[in-house]
């Protein structure tokens, strides 16, 4: 790895004085540049800052502008004239990269032996599409979709500084009947949410909650709650009432249920329908 390395390196220089001589910029043995600061050797966000400096060990008050290079995505020098320090906003993925950097004074001398620095960048290809936040009491994660994509998050690893455990599969369709309960994937919408509660499910399975878990809290103190109108519509009520879901009895009674859990009337004329 380390013979490799130095090929690698060894082949850029001389490709750099090559571009050098067409720039007309002499090369000067007698400065030297330094990288006085650059990101973790193992990135893990697509952020990259740098800071640099130039020596004249012949004239210490030259002046110097700077030329950077960051491979491998950049195939020419960039001059830096105001600043000795530059940005990167990283693409996402996991590969290494090298900045490469050398000072030039205004006799249009350069640096023969630029510095360099060596990273490996390790940014998830959801990073900021997902954001994940802890409850105070530390009982629940929330996983955020920022994006306007759908994402698929089931067997996503999640590591605390105390626990470490895997998103499985969930059920979205609750059955009373176990033999009829179907889990799936957890694929987050474009702006969904999902909340992971630490604490053993009431229903005995991993759910994903929807507008009927509310009338479900009556018998299972769910504690779930939703932030708009908990009412089926009719197409839905329709679809489910065509597929065999539910009864037409059950059907013509959530067609009729207002915003807001089920009422101890309605649930004694439901309780014995599955």
């Amino acid at each position: 790895m380390k013979k490799l390395l130095s090929i690698f390196i060894l082949i850029i220089f001389s490709f750099s004085f090559v571009l050098a001589q067409k720039q007309n910029l002499k090369p000067n043995r007698f400065l030297e540049t330094y990288i006085l600061k650059g990101p973790d050797f193992n990135l893990e966000s697509n952020y990259a800052e740098f800071e640099f400096k130039g020596i004249n060990f012949r004239n210490p008050n030259d002046n110097f502008y700077f030329q950077v290079k960051l491979l491998p995505f950049d195939l020419k020098w960039e001059n830096v004239y105001s600043s000795r320090k530059v940005y990167y906003s990283l693409p996402k993925g996991s590969y290494w990269a090298i900045l490469m950097v050398r000072a030039v004074n205004y006799k249009k001398e350069y640096d023969p032996t630029p510095a360099y620095y060596l990273f490996k960048v390790n940014v998830s290809k959801f990073y900021k599409d997902i954001s994940i936040s802890p409850s105070y009491d530390g009982l629940k994660l929330t996983l955020s979709n920022n994006s306007n994509k759908e994402i698929k998050i089931t067997n996503w690893q999640i590591k605390t500084s105390i626990i470490s455990f895997k998103i499985p599969k969930a059920i979205r369709d609750y059955h009373p009947n176990p033999l009829l309960r179907k889990e799936e994937d957890i694929i987050l919408k474009p702006y969904e949410k999902l909340v992971i509660i630490a604490t053993s499910s009431p229903l005995g399975v991993n759910f994903l909650g929807n507008r009927c878990f509310s009338y479900l809290n009556k018998i299972f103190n769910l504690n779930y709650s939703v932030s708009f109108c908990d009412r089926m519509s009719n197409e839905e009520i329709l679809n489910l009432a065509l597929s065999e879901k539910i009864t037409r009895k059950c059907a013509s009674m959530l067609s009729n249920l207002s915003c807001g859990p089920i009422s101890s009337y309605d649930y004694k004329n439901l309780q014995n329908d599955l």
